[in-house]
């Protein structure tokens, strides 16, 4: 069967040359343009994901119940289809938790405050002279926000 794989590969006009094609237990890296760390590629005048393409040349088209094509090596640039599989966006986000990586704290991207803050918060936080209210108008933060970290269910410690 891996001989197909990597005779397909040789003889696809969007796939050889631009593909690391190994052992069939190894990720097979594409090697040219990406987005968001995943290989991209123009097909008939449009760009498409390599992964996704390469799952359909290999398993057929896509199903509209699973539509993500998830990479059970976790590594984005891979295209081996052996590593390639179907999901929900369910099945994806359980993958990212499952491996670790989601981002939480100042890695979110989104964190308006520090890790430091949050000790402060916690430290500082005496109810009826250092209130919740006059926290979260110091750190820019929400007064919901402000409870969560105090009662621990929020930037866990």
């Amino acid at each position: 069967m891996i001989k197909n794989i990597k005779q397909i590969f040789n003889e696809n006009k969007y796939l050889v040359g631009r593909v690391d094609v190994r052992s069939t237990n190894e990720c097979w890296n594409w090697l040219r343009g990406t987005r968001e760390g995943y290989g991209r590629v123009r097909v008939l005048g449009k760009k498409v994901s390599v992964h996704r393409l390469v799952y359909e040349i290999f398993y057929g088209s896509i199903p509209e119940s699973k539509p993500v094509i998830r990479h059970k090596c976790d590594n984005r640039l891979c295209v081996n289809p052996l590593h390639l599989l179907s999901g929900t966006i369910v099945d994806n986000v359980s993958d990212r938790v499952v491996r670790n990586r989601s981002a939480k704290g100042e890695a979110s991207g989104r964190a308006k405050i520090s890790k430091n803050d949050v000790e402060q918060i916690r430290k500082r936080y005496v109810p009826y002279k250092v209130t919740m209210k006059s926290l979260s108008l110091e750190y820019g933060i929400c007064l919901r926000q402000v409870w969560m970290i105090i009662t621990n269910r929020s930037w866990k410690s």
